[in-house]
């Protein structure tokens, strides 16, 4: 009994995937209130597969789930707003109960929504009589809405959940022209008390994978157009780092200026001209301006006010922010030094060392917000659009999820002021490796050999082949009988025998 009970309940009980912001639309069976209909939300206007490019300034609204009873008349509606007049996200459900339309407001922060699974529910407690509004969002964070019928009204519906949706108002009778949400959608359709419970964990707030991918070992441009582009496989969720060595070219004209571009982190993987909200994660690029004699170091990146993606030219990015790095010394920039850009809600961190003229640069931007669920693209070098007036040069270019661990030197060393192997400036303990100071290598130690993992392995008696007769030298040979001596052997014995005496 208690296994046919468990199937039926698996049965009727769902969180069903909605495809590529498409309309979902099916006949629900509302028989048992206690049952929950709703639907599971998350905003992530770069993460989707349709971009929605909107107008800053102004109120936009999304649709995302209504009820709509077998003869036609609309009883439930449920839709977002981004508020740009409040500077709040809305959550706006409305529910007809005996005649009279309930309206409930669940309000957000616009920086604590992008990116987060949300959880709305309506569900009726047969025992307590109340009709139940449940929000639910982050690590267990809960609002409830409750209201006091004597009985439930519904036994069967239509729930309609995503693309856009034109609707009166139910209370002001204006129209509504809802848009399709930009993000991810699940259906929640007959959800038991158990699956409510159990959808925290589903839909917890996972930030970030262990994910490491060593994109490159050494590149050299000296063209000007000359540009490397790197397509991020995992999908980032709130978090991302990439970490590089970099130098520029030695030798510059003073009296023109330069401008060398160094790196673009683009989380708008369909943009190619860089004029959307998204296209400028991070920019990074040196420029020299002969008038003044001063070096710069640049750095740019976007932190949105609503998370909503905008269009914009001639460079004219309202979301943009800006800093500038006075260089003093030369040298810093046209030897290798590293550099690690890291993404924490909500902080942009900037690190640069150079150990060989013993300077570093350290920058923690605070307050910014991007987007999340990103495929990223980066830029070194420059791009088709973005030349470069010098030479540069990049090593152990690493991009991350959130892993605490960096790529910073060849794996022979344990510190170094190049990512090459003979840039090393210590070795590992306990590897079997020794540092040379000459050669500023750390190779494997005598009678230890390089392993396909990059070890050092102790060569093994079986292993050791040694070959100490030179062949031509083997052919050229005089043998003798045991006892007998070569004419020239035998003069070297009596001369030693001799000088003995």
């Amino acid at each position: 009994m208690f296994l046919i009970f468990h199937l039926f309940y698996i049965c009727i009980s769902s969180f069903t995937y909605i495809n590529d912001q498409n309309r979902y639309s099916v006949d629900t069976d509302w028989s048992n209130p206690t049952y929950s209909q709703g639907v599971v939300s998350k905003l992530c206007p770069l993460g989707a597969k349709y971009y929605m490019y909107e107008t800053i300034n102004t109120d936009i609204y999304y649709f995302l789930s209504s009820g709509i009873l077998l003869e036609g008349n609309l009883f439930y509606l449920h839709y977002v707003e981004l508020s740009n007049s409040k500077q709040k996200i809305i959550h706006h459900v409305y529910y007809k109960q005996e005649n009279q339309w309930l309206s409930n407001e669940f309000i957000f922060n616009t920086q604590d929504y992008e990116g987060r699974w949300f959880q709305q529910y309506v569900n009726y407690d047969i025992e307590q009589k109340l009709l139940n509004f449940d929000m639910r969002w982050g690590n267990y964070e809960k609002a409830l809405n409750q209201y006091s019928f004597q009985q439930f009204e519904y036994k069967s519906f239509n729930f309609v959940i995503g693309g856009s949706f034109n609707v009166e108002h139910p209370i002001t009778q204006t129209m509504l022209y809802l848009k399709t949400f930009p993000g991810q959608l699940r259906a929640a359709i007959s959800v038991y008390q158990r699956d409510m419970d159990d959808a925290w964990d589903i839909y917890t707030e996972t930030q970030c994978s262990e994910t490491i991918t060593l994109l490159l070992g050494q590149l050299e441009m000296r063209e000007f157009n000359q540009h490397q582009i790197y397509m991020i496989e995992n999908q980032n969720l709130q978090y991302y780092k990439v970490t590089f060595w970099a130098k520029i070219s030695k030798e510059y004209d003073p009296e023109i200026d330069q401008k060398i571009h160094i790196l673009r982190i683009v989380a708008n993987r369909f943009t190619t001209d860089f004029q959307a909200t998204g296209s400028n994660s991070f920019i990074l690029y040196y420029v020299y301006y002969s008038e003044q004699k001063q070096w710069m170091m640049i750095i740019r990146y976007y932190s949105y006010a609503l998370p909503i993606i905008v269009q914009f030219t001639d460079n004219n990015d309202p979301f943009l922010k800006e800093d500038v790095i006075f260089i003093q010394n030369y040298f810093l920039l046209s030897t290798w030094h590293y550099i690690q850009i890291s993404y924490d809600p909500y902080n942009l961190n900037f690190y640069l060392i150079n150990h060989k003229q013993d300077e570093q640069i350290e920058k923690t931007y605070q307050n910014v917000y991007q987007f999340s669920n990103i495929y990223y693209r980066l830029f070194f070098g420059g791009s088709s659009e973005e030349l470069s007036s010098l030479g540069r040069s990049f090593g152990l270019i690493s991009y991350y999820d959130c892993n605490n661990k960096n790529i910073q030197c060849h794996y022979s060393c344990s510190t170094c002021y190049g990512p090459s192997q003979n840039e090393c400036l210590s070795c590992p303990e306990s590897t079997n490796r020794i540092y040379n100071e000459v050669d500023q290598t750390c190779k494997c130690k005598v009678w230890y050999s390089e392993t396909s993992d990059f070890s050092c392995q102790f060569v093994t008696q079986n292993e050791v082949i040694v070959d100490l007769v030179d062949e031509q030298e083997d052919q050229d040979l005089e043998y003798c009988k045991f006892g007998e001596f070569i004419r020239q052997q035998v003069n070297t014995i009596r001369s030693y025998v001799q000088n003995v005496q």
